[in-house]
């Protein structure tokens, strides 16, 4: 099966982590660190209850971070560097740690060196191993200066940041400043066993700062207050899943974190003092009432009950006038939200998602000056917002989808600061159906009829004047609704329409200079027309239209366009007109496109662009100039080439490679290296896609040797072509040449091109072996492999363009 992806895949998905799937990423060179530290630092992270990232792969030297990887990053809550004397010696751990660093600025992601047996200064200031390393690089390798820099600054920022310093590790002598005889004497304790020995021992000193536990898949029946009472200086407690017998009073008022998730209590103790807390998490709690009356808890910014069925009410809020953050998802018999939250000056987020008993909101909510996310998606039983919600001069997000709300209040119109509304209807639930969490909420969901309830939005809509993002999806809406006038929403970058009836879109989109982004996923009715569209737009989901026929181009532009399961489409107007840079064209399951469409599909391999081809096979075209076994081979470009070099303008590169059980994705690197003098001409990372139905797989890469991937061939020179597919053997690889004639003409001229190359002695020569090339030419060859697939598949094949166009159809 043909098929593609732009970015790496993970062989499995897991569960979303409130937020984020991995609790620690680690980075680490595994030539220095993997069968001794990092094997341990690992398992006491498992052991602990930690979910970390740890690739399992040791990856070949100057393989750039893949998109897997990257995304990884970006989904961790923490990142743990071990920096090792080889630490700066490995470009995959160099830009890990520039991705790690952006993380840290953009979404404020916790950064944890540990220094394994090199000292700190050593890699701030780039000297010894560190200082050695980046400048054999720069000698060694033609790496951009840019990107040098990068890795300068990241290691001198990373350099700066607090951490551990593990010396002496190469004699196994670990010289720390805790005590590993005496867990209590440590100013941290993570692991199960040694937590448990502190508690249970009641050996807990004042050097303990930081103590985590969790005992929700142990046998630990309950715990002791008084197993705190030398720990005057704790700050940081998880208790998850603990019963404590005992004074309340015992536990340290220095504690400014505590999480207790799965807290057994029903209200929280009148003798426990949390003066100094920050954060206080009881997530998955029995909590009904989280204390009585007042509370006066100062310092506290964030409070979450996400998740806790038995919440009745929340707390009077009048003694947290610090709060910030209030988190109470999915909390299923909450009724009632206690009118003190209106005295919550400094709020700046509620989420209220999934509250399904929640039948009304204070009107003294209208008071919250700062806040700037209200999230009220799935209160189904919410049918109206209070009057002045516009006074709340901050919002910017209002997240309001499968709501009974049948009109927002006319103030909506005077929030002059939100940038997204989302008012996502009752058909909702065929996309959350498939999701994880759904099954959470099926029990209580009432999801409502709301074919009129474009009367939700605020009219006029000319004073959202910063709105960005706005989704009624769903909604229902027919061809009355198509006269609604968006147009005044000149700061619209993305809409979304989909689920709608109307066979044309709203009169006024084309007034939307600004719009990049338009989903009109599953409207039967739809057809498209340019003049509807803004010239604006870049991206176009149109996925299951069964009555649309032609996709509109929008003049010479990058476009990413997604038309999966429509049926009846025909073609992509006007193709050759799209910036073939970076555009990409997703049409699987389109049964009934056109044969010229599917033609120009198998032109693109020949474009001169770099592009790709992925399918079902077990052999190399018998055409390739070159072929053998194994993921590597070595061959001589002739002498006349070096008369008219430039006549050479791309090479094929092929692959044959077995189906993976892990995943339906695997990272790919693709390596050409001119063995005469050592120089890399090409080096790319990314990933491939497997037929789980077929043993064997077959890809095939367009190289084009021009531009931004120029390579400077002489004639008589040794080439190595060495390509790796992490988790899959490399049975096949091989080398097909491609010259400026065939490049520039179009396909049905390839047949005779390949002749005269073979007449003139240009054919690439293999330093090992040769194989004589068939009568089949590429033509007869892709368009064979296209046939017998989408007969197989009826419409599921690929051309991916990486550094050029992607196609799918």
């Amino acid at each position: 099966m043909a098929s593609v992806s732009f970015e790496s895949h993970s062989s499995s998905s897991s569960s979303s982590r409130h937020g984020s799937t991995y609790d620690v990423f680690l980075s680490f060179r595994g030539a220095d660190t993997r069968n001794n530290f990092t094997d341990h630092l690992y398992a006491a992270l498992d052991q602990a209850g930690i979910y970390t990232f740890r690739d399992g792969n040791e990856l070949p030297p100057g393989q750039e971070i893949s998109s897997q990887l990257s995304r990884a990053i970006r989904e961790s809550r923490i990142s743990v560097v071990v920096f090792s004397k080889g630490y700066a010696s490995s470009r995959w751990c160099l830009d890990e740690l520039v991705k790690i660093l952006e993380c840290r600025h953009a979404m404020g992601q916790l950064l944890v060196p540990i220094f394994y047996d090199i000292d700190p200064s050593y890699v701030r200031k780039q000297k010894w191993n560190v200082g050695e390393a980046l400048k054999r690089k720069e000698e060694d390798f033609e790496i951009e200066m840019e990107r040098l820099k990068r890795w300068r600054e990241a290691l001198d920022e990373a350099g700066n940041i607090s951490g551990w310093i593990l010396k002496d590790m190469a004699n196994g002598e670990i010289a720390r400043e805790v005590s590993y005889d005496h867990p209590g004497k440590r100013n941290r304790i993570w692991l199960l066993e040694d937590a448990l020995d502190v508690l249970n021992n009641q050996t807990g000193t004042d050097a303990v700062e930081g103590l985590a536990l969790d005992v929700r898949a142990s046998t630990v029946a309950s715990l002791s207050t008084k197993s705190f009472t030398n720990m005057r200086r704790l700050k940081l407690l998880q208790i998850n899943g603990a019963h404590l017998a005992g004074s309340y009073k015992l536990l340290p008022n220095e504690l400014i974190w505590l999480c207790w998730l799965e807290c057994p209590m029903k209200s929280l103790p009148s003798d426990l003092q949390l003066n100094n807390l920050v954060v206080l998490d009881l997530q998955h709690s029995n909590i009904e009432e989280l204390w009585k009356g007042t509370k006066i808890l100062n310092k506290l910014k964030i409070l979450n009950l996400s998740y806790s069925k038995l919440l009745v009410k929340t707390p009077n809020f009048q003694g947290l006038p610090s709060l910030e953050i209030l988190k109470l998802t999915a909390c299923t018999s909450l009724a009632k939200v206690h009118p003190s939250i209106g005295h919550l000056k400094r709020l700046v987020s509620l989420n209220l998602e999934g509250c399904c008993r929640l039948k009304t909101l204070p009107e003294s909510i209208c008071n919250l000056k700062s806040i700037e996310t209200l999230n009220i998606s799935l209160c189904s039983q919410l049918e109206k917002l209070p009057e002045f919600l516009g006074d709340m001069e901050s919002l910017t997000e209002l997240l309001a989808n499968g709501t009974a709300i049948k009109q927002l209040p006319a103030s909506t119109g005077y929030l002059k600061k939100l940038t997204r509304l989302s008012l996502v209807g009752d058909s909702y639930k065929h996309d959350l159906q498939s999701k994880s969490w759904f099954s959470r909420f099926s029990s209580w969901l009432s999801w409502r009829s709301c074919s009129t309830s474009i009367a939700m939005l605020p009219t006029p809509l000319t004073g959202l004047t910063s709105l960005k993002e706005l989704d009624i999806s769903y909604c229902g809406l027919h061809e009355a609704s198509s006269s609604i006038d968006i147009g005044s929403l000149s700061c619209l970058e993305k809409l979304n329409l989909s689920g709608s009836k109307f066979s044309n879109l709203p009169s006024s989109i084309g007034h939307l200079l600004n719009l990049k982004d338009l989903w009109v996923r599953r409207c039967p009715n739809l057809f498209l027309s340019t003049s509807e569209l803004p010239l604006s737009l870049t991206r176009l989901y149109a996925c299951i239209c069964s009555t649309m026929e032609r996709v509109p181009v929008l003049g010479e532009k990058r476009l990413l366009v997604t038309s999966v399961g429509c049926l009846n489409l025909i073609e992509f107007r006007h193709m050759e007109l799209l910036d073939t840079s970076s555009s990409i064209l997703n049409f699987d399951d389109c049964n009934d496109l056109s044969n010229n469409y599917k033609e120009t599909l198998v032109q693109e391999l020949f474009k001169g662009e770099m592009c790709e081809i992925s399918f079902s096979a077990s052999e190399i075209p018998e055409w390739f100039s070159l072929r053998g076994e194994g993921s590597s081979l070595s061959f001589h470009l002739p002498s006349v080439l070096g008369s008219y070099g430039n006549q050479l303008q791309g090479l094929l590169i092929g692959v044959v490679y077995a189906t993976s059980l892990e995943g339906s994705f695997a990272p790919c690197r693709t390596l050409l290296r001119n063995k005469s003098n050592g120089k890399v001409m090409f080096e790319r990372s990314s990933s491939i896609k497997f037929d789980p139905s077929s043993t064997r797989n077959s890809w095939i890469l367009s190289l084009p040797l021009i531009g931004g991937y120029r390579c400077a061939v002489k004639g008589v020179e040794e080439l190595e072509l060495n390509v790796e597919i992490s988790s899959s053997g490399v049975e096949q690889c091989g080398v097909h040449l491609i010259t400026k004639n065939n490049a520039v003409s179009n396909i049905g001229k390839l047949d005779r091109d390949i002749y005269s190359l073979a007449r003139t002695d240009t054919m690439i020569v293999p330093s090992y072996h040769h194989q004589a090339v068939a009568s089949s030419s590429p033509n007869e060859w892709l368009e064979s492999c296209l046939t017998r697939e989408l007969q197989r598949w009826k419409i599921y094949s690929a051309i991916k363009v990486s550094f050029g166009m992607d196609f799918i159809y």
